[in-house]
């Protein structure tokens, strides 16, 4: 039993003492507070058990003992971290990479609470418009109306009036006298001013439903000012706080010229339309009073999808474009569309995508908004008034199965996708609704804010206004300038949530904090990670200290202190090999990072690519998702291609939405989520299978684990079966199974731990108390193969097991050491077989998935397209020259790859590269170069091809020096000061964000590189 050492606690540093979690084998170590530190190795070294299982959890726990009694009873049975000791550790926050969020309720504008404050902000700042007459809403005092009078209408006379509702069924005569008997001897009725002393001069005219009657006539000037406030509080106490002012002209016999009306609520008072107090609750989709009543604020409802009742928009009427009309059943409504449309002078045989807008809408919303008015008066009802039709006949069993064809979750009609009511949409700040401001990119956003007007002594709005300056200006440092506010936080890639997490802990301006970051480089193109780099030397330079994992060349090399875990993976890892500045990994050889940084490592360049074959590509015409501005592109088969662009080009959007989900559809698959819009995908005949594998979870549970999910675990339970003890006991191969076997522990029915549920945090899974982890019953655990119970098996590495079934000559021994074997190949040979697969990172699910499908059988002589969405996310250096062999492997069987990739190292291996951009947003989406390594470097526009061409040197065997070699990552300035005319080498030391001051120009690009 090992006891803590003594230690004397050191005021600036972390000091952490005989750490032994997982694989860590108890070494000692000191992280300086207030500084950047970084953590690197190989994958599966130990680096996340030392920042997250150790040090985080034990932040954590330390946290959880502030507590009530009734709370800490859950978190007592949490697995304390196995290290002697901790000292010195500050509050800690961990902000990993796993995106957890499933409510299309959450948005970037809600997770970094900008939405809170906008909807603070709104009502101090907004206008009201009027939705009848456009005209400013505003409410208005007596003295504010008399200051507008006395300003605007200066020495005019003036008839101050307010308004008597005139009751049904009444003669002038009785309701002139009422108002004399009020005192009031004057109404304006019909631009004329008439007596109620007189009702004979009305003649036999009726009233109006409402009665303008004269409460003062007085010329608009200083003297009259004290009457002028008087009449008016008088018209507004009698008017129900309404006002209206006529100005007769000189003669009496002309009418009085216009008139204008006040309010002092927020009501049009010209068009009596009355808008809802401008409430932060109105702003809010979260709230009742401002959500959309229609979709409760999702901004979508299930309803008609035009794209499925119309999937070829290249189609025209007389072809079949509405394909609820292509069978006998709506034939008749066929018929009913090609006359209408032959009488209003529309083509029959033009594609819908070449008809006007005026034809589009009648095409859908037909000539009356009433479909059963129309088909009464042989008109077109619309394709919406048909499925409205179907709607209403939808108790019957096989309607509602042929609605369900055409519905999806689509933008609310009422809403039009603004999630607020339309009162809310009434209010405007510089033009522009709330929803308008949701829906600009972050870096449109941000100067427009800046440049609203707000009074002096406002001093509320302006620090609303600048506290959402300021969180948008650390998206933008974050390079996220090309999302909006109305980004739902589920489509988020991992990367893109943890910087956005990054600038809420910032805009919350915490400090003496320890921020545990799980690779926050993920999904960055190399020219924004200076951007970075810049926002966590930010929160370093706050008093925070920062504890990050990561690969990326350019963090480590900014980091203040670097520590390194290895040397190898799994149980060759969990050794401190190196701990303290950049400059002193230099001088120590043998560590796998220091190689690959000072160049005595590195992943080659190909000598030779394969060649594209004319005829065998993917051809996506006319993609319009997102931003893709119409793109048209050519994917080579039977290659490896990349696909590359600076984060937020529209590089997920081609290959998920628009390439991955239409493909789906031609071949008849369900798909969750609507394919992204193109005009047509050519060649799909092509290919075979079409395989996704993205770093998406897989597994929520510990149920599953690698040898499962490889099907490896099907051979170990027969080979445990088929053993003496097994089969005296009469055991077969399920009685091993997790799912249902009755050798499995019974209090955690398999897993090996137990899920407790929180209503206030995220759920635990403690460790069974009866089985301890093993999963098993003891008197499962007693039976053996080869002297190993079927605990000791998973609990195997996959390394280790492919020795320990090698030795064994059955065929099923065979069948596991196979699929060991490919796991190895991919890096992956320090997982254990029983490891749950919900603790593996994004890259390693990702690599594991990719397994799985090469274990499958082949379906037909056609071969499989592998899409790959960033495959080097959780791997070192050395780990990518694993992925690439194993990438490479997969196109010299014949298979054809696509990924989505910005790591260089794997760019420079491709065979083909297609580069989208030119910039993020709207400012990108367009194809900027297309064509091998070497041509995409040769491209000016390419930001890719910058950071591409120095690396590509390295075939012709240059030398890595400042000046010939890049750092395959660099600190770049943004777009805006592009101006790039000579290299500049830093000198050896923490690198810093090179971006100029706002406003400056720079003529540099710096280079992180440094000399072997």
């Amino acid at each position: 039993m090992s006891h803590p050492r003594p230690l004397k606690p050191v005021p600036d540093a972390i000091q952490i003492r005989g750490v032994r979690q997982n694989n860590l084998k108890g070494f000692d170590l000191d992280l300086p507070l207030g500084k950047l530190n970084v953590i690197t190795g190989p994958s599966g070294s130990g680096k996340s058990s030392l920042a997250f299982d150790t040090i985080y959890a034990e932040g954590q726990r330390r946290y959880v003992e502030t507590f009530s009694p009734y709370t800490r009873q859950f978190f007592e049975r949490m697995d304390k971290p196995k290290v002697d000791a901790i000292i010195g550790i500050p509050p800690a926050i961990a902000i990993e990479q796993i995106n957890n969020i499933r409510s299309t309720r959450s948005t970037v504008g809600t997770i970094t609470e900008i939405n809170d404050y906008l909807k603070m902000l709104f009502p101090r700042l907004a206008e009201g418009v009027c939705p009848e007459c456009a005209r400013p809403v505003k409410p208005e005092s007596a003295e504010s109306i008399q200051r507008s009078l006395l300003s605007d209408h200066a020495g005019k006379s003036a008839l101050i009036l307010f308004g008597v509702p005139v009751p049904a069924d009444s003669k002038v005569e009785d309701f002139f006298a009422f108002l004399q008997s009020q005192g009031y001897t004057r109404v304006l009725l019909f631009g004329e001013v008439i007596r109620t002393e007189e009702p004979s001069a009305f003649g036999k005219r009726k009233l109006p439903a409402v009665v303008q009657v004269v409460q003062d006539r007085i010329t608009l000037d200083e003297p009259n000012k004290s009457r002028l406030t008087e009449a008016i509080e008088a018209a507004l106490r009698f008017g129900k706080g309404t006002v209206s002012v006529s100005f007769p002209q000189a003669s009496s016999s002309k009418p009085p010229t216009g008139i204008v009306s006040f309010s002092t609520d927020w009501r049009c008072a010209d068009c009596d339309i009355k808008l809802p107090a401008p409430t932060p609750g109105l702003f809010s989709f979260n709230n009742p009073i401002g959500a959309c009543s229609t979709c409760r604020g999702f901004g979508r409802t299930l309803g008609l999808d035009l794209t499925k009742a119309m999937p070829d928009e290249s189609l025209s009427i007389r072809e079949g474009l509405i394909k609820a009309f292509s069978g006998d059943s709506y034939k008749d409504c066929q018929n009913d569309l090609i006359k209408c449309a032959k009488n209003r002078g529309v083509d029959i045989d033009l594609p819908y995508d070449e008809f006007s807008a005026t034809d589009k809408k009648w095409l859908i919303e037909g000539d009356r908004s009433d479909p059963e008015a129309a088909y009464n008066a042989g008109e077109w009802y619309g394709v919406r008034g048909f499925f409205k039709w179907q709607e209403s006949r939808a108790y019957k069993m096989h309607v509602r199965v042929f609605l369900s064809r055409y519905r999806a979750y689509t933008t609310c009609h009422e809403c039009n996708g603004g999630r607020l009511k339309k009162e809310a949409l009434h209010y405007r700040v510089e033009g522009k609704t709330l929803h308008d401001l949701w829906q600009m990119p972050v870096c449109e956003l941000l100067p427009n804010m800046k440049s609203w007007k707000i009074g002096d002594q406002d001093k509320a709005a302006k620090m609303l206004r600048d506290e959402v300056a300021s969180r948008l200006s650390y998206l933008e440092r974050a390079g996220l300038g090309y999302l909006n506010l109305d980004r739902q936080t589920r489509t988020l890639s991992g990367g893109e949530l943890q910087r956005v997490n990054l600038t809420t802990c910032l805009g919350a301006s915490l400090v003496n904090t320890l921020f545990v970051l799980d690779e926050p480089s993920i999904g960055l193109h190399p020219r924004d990670i200076g951007r970075l780099i810049g926002v966590m030397e930010g929160m370093r330079d706050k008093g925070n200290t920062l504890l990050v994992v990561e690969h990326e060349e350019a963090v480590m090399r900014a980091a203040d202190n670097l520590v390194e875990i290895g040397p190898g993976r799994g149980e060759k890892g969990g050794e401190l090999v190196f701990s303290g500045p950049l400059a002193n990994l230099r001088q120590k050889h043998g560590t796998l990072t220091g190689d690959y940084l000072f160049g005595r490592k590195s992943i080659p360049v190909p000598t030779k690519r394969r060649t594209v074959k004319r005829g065998q590509s993917l051809r996506i015409v006319g993609a319009r998702q997102h931003n893709l501005k119409n793109l048209t592109i050519e994917i080579p088969l039977g290659v490896l291609c990349c696909i590359s662009g600076v984060s937020g080009s529209g590089k997920s959007t081609l290959v998920h939405d628009v390439l991955y989900r239409n493909l789906l559809r031609q071949r008849g698959e369900n798909i969750e989520d609507e394919p992204g819009l193109v005009k047509s995908i050519e060649g799909s005949d092509k290919v075979g299978t079409v395989v996704m594998v993205d770093q998406s979870p897989l597994a929520r549970t510990p149920r599953s684990t690698p040898a499962v999910y490889v099907g490896a675990f099907d051979a170990i339970r027969q080979l445990f079966a088929e053993t003496e003890d097994a089969k005296a006991e009469g055991i077969t191969p399920g009685f091993f199974s997790f799912n249902s076997g009755d050798g499995r522990c019974e209090r955690c029915w398999g897993n090996g731990y137990e899920k407790i549920e929180m209503q206030f945090l995220s759920d635990l899974y403690v460790t069974c108390p009866e089985c301890e982890g093993k999963r098993y019953q003891p008197h499962a655990l007693r039976i053996k193969l080869e002297g190993k119970s079927i605990h000791d098996v998973l609990g195997m590495t996959i390394e280790d097991s492919m020795t320990f079934f090698e030795e064994q000559s059955s065929k099923k021994a065979k069948s596991v050491v196979k699929s060991m074997h490919l796991l190895c190949e991919a890096g992956l040979g320090y997982l254990r077989l029983g490891q749950p697969l919900n603790t593996l990172s994004g890259g390693e699910a990702q690599r594991l998935k990719l397994i799985g499908h090469l274990l499958e059988p082949e379906s037909s002589d056609k071969k499989t397209l592998f899409l790959l969405d960033e495959p080097t996310t959780g791997l070192h250096f050395d780990d990518i020259a694993l992925l690439v062999k194993l990438l490479q492997r997969l196109v010299n069987e014949g298979h054809s790859i696509l990924v989505i990739e910005h790591n260089i190292e794997v760019i420079k291996c491709a065979d083909w590269v297609i580069d989208l951009g030119p910039e993020a947003g709207a400012t990108g989406g367009e194809l900027v170069v297309a064509g091998t390594p070497e041509e995409v470097a040769a491209c000016d526009k390419s930001w890719t091809g910058k950071y591409l061409a120095p690396v590509l040197l390295e075939r012709n065997g240059a030398a890595r020096s400042t000046t010939t070699l890049l750092a395959s990552v660099i600190a770049e300035e943004p777009a805006e000061y592009r101006a790039s005319s000579s290299l500049v080498v830093r000198p050896l030391g923490r690198q810093s964000s090179p971006v100029p001051p706002e406003g400056g120009t720079t003529n540099s690009i710096s280079i992180a590189r440094y000399p072997a």
